[in-house]
């Protein structure tokens, strides 16, 4: 068993980090820290992961964590960022430039200079290990950073199934090979045992077999947390939901080998038919397969 942890880029004001690290984050016209007001739980800010000395400050957080208590992985959250004002700015001088840059000019790079920081720092520190690293935010070329991205927070519905083999298919000819879904669904929906069986079932054959959800129930009554475990799930479902995570390690030596081939041949985990039979007409129409 191996521990993973959440990571987000917020720090929230009050506390003993946004003291230490403020001036780490991403400023104001005045290079003041720009103020996040509607952040969920309080005021707070966002680590500027464009600056070396951001990074660094950043990443003594992970290699302690690694060092002192064992921690083996890091999913990164929320890291669009999912909270990410137009009116903030970055400061981009390590990259060469002395102007500050706003939010939305680097949005769509902000997760991918997050987990190439991670990527970069774990292979310095920890030469000999492999980097477990989720994260659903990246950009062009953010998969060469060993993220592992999924769709996040999508529909527990069969509309929201139905969409996560399309969407995997075409990341994964894009380059991104680890794409996956929260299995089972995040949010919302009914408690639907089948709908859960069976979408463990197709992420058994995805590259990350993951099931996820929501877990707010007693903060709020509306969110319907269903547990995403599978020992959770009532019976007879609980039962078809081990056989499939029993066939999954059943696999394994499959999957290792299919990520052999992605990593010396680029060849995808999961292709859909057109990648096999490029000429044929019928399978260039085939999305879900």
């Amino acid at each position: 068993v191996q521990t993973i942890l959440i990571t987000e880029p917020f720090i929230l004001e009050g506390t003993k980090n946004y003291e230490a690290g403020k001036q780490y984050l991403a400023v104001n016209d005045q290079l003041q820290p720009y103020r996040l007001t509607n952040f969920y739980f309080g005021y707070g800010g966002i680590v500027d992961v464009f600056r070396n000395d951001s990074k660094d400050w950043f990443w003594s957080f992970y290699q302690k964590q690694m060092n002192e208590n064992g921690v083996t992985g890091w999913w990164g959250d929320l890291g669009e960022p999912e909270n990410h004002p137009a009116d903030a700015k970055h400061q981009l001088r390590d990259k060469g430039f002395q102007r500050l840059f706003g939010a939305d000019e680097i949005h769509n790079l902000y997760g991918h200079e997050w987990t190439k920081m991670l990527y970069e720092k774990f292979a310095t520190h920890y030469p000999k290990r492999r980097l477990f690293s989720l994260n659903r935010a990246g950009f062009a070329g953010t998969q060469r950073y060993g993220i592992l991205p999924w769709s996040g927070d999508i529909s527990r519905s069969w509309s929201g199934y139905q969409a996560q083999l399309p969407v995997m298919l075409g990341a994964a000819m894009s380059g991104l090979p680890y794409y996956h879904s929260d299995a089972g669904g995040f949010a919302g929906g009914d408690n639907d045992a089948e709908l859960y069986v069976r979408w463990l079932q197709m992420a058994a054959f995805s590259p990350i077999f993951r099931p996820h959800g929501t877990a707010l129930y007693e903060a709020d009554k509306q969110a319907f947390s269903y547990p995403s475990e599978p020992s959770l799930q009532p019976a007879p479902y609980n039962a078809y939901a081990k056989k499939v995570v029993l066939q999954r390690y059943q696999y394994l030596p499959y999957t290792y080998n299919l990520s052999y081939l992605h990593a010396t041949k680029a060849q995808p985990l999961m292709s859909p038919l057109y990648h096999y039979f490029e000429n044929d007409t019928t399978a260039q129409r085939i999305e879900d397969a």
